[in-house]
């Protein structure tokens, strides 16, 4: 049961950390006035519009949320801490692929957008491996 806590904190903290960095985005690179977010033609027009530096701010939330997502499915985790995190990483590029096909983005964002996740999971389990110490535990 704790593996299953392990992933779903871990997906969840990476969901939030994507959000927030997807939020700041808009605030940089506002959309266009007349664009409803729930429309998803309004959203693929976006998307094609958007400038390069809103892209690269997203592809960095995705990074970040793969690292926050992996370090947190490490910490939750008791055994098995790098496989937690990479089911995070693995996880989160299936949820890229179907964001990925379902609204089009330049092919420099398919290619960036996929190699993150893993890789950045698997730093956030590294991360986390040397810096966490659980309560009680001294650490030498």
């Amino acid at each position: 049961m704790r593996y299953v806590l392990a992933v779903i904190g871990g997906i969840i903290a990476a969901v939030v950390i994507i959000f927030i960095v997807e939020a700041a985005s808009y605030m940089f690179f506002p959309p266009p006035k007349g664009i409803d977010m729930e429309n998803p033609e309004d959203v693929k027009r976006l998307i094609a519009s958007a400038p390069v530096g809103s892209m690269i701010m997203v592809v960095v939330g995705w990074a970040i949320g793969a690292f926050v997502g992996g370090l947190v499915a490490s910490v939750i985790s008791v055994r098995h801490k790098s496989a937690m995190a990479l089911t995070v990483g693995l996880l989160l590029m299936i949820s890229g692929i179907i964001n990925l096909y379902m609204f089009p983005h330049p092919l420099w964002m398919w290619i960036i957008g996929l190699a993150v996740n893993i890789p950045f999971a698997y730093f956030g389990f590294k991360f986390a491996d040397r810096n966490y110490v659980p309560d009680g535990v001294s650490k030498s």
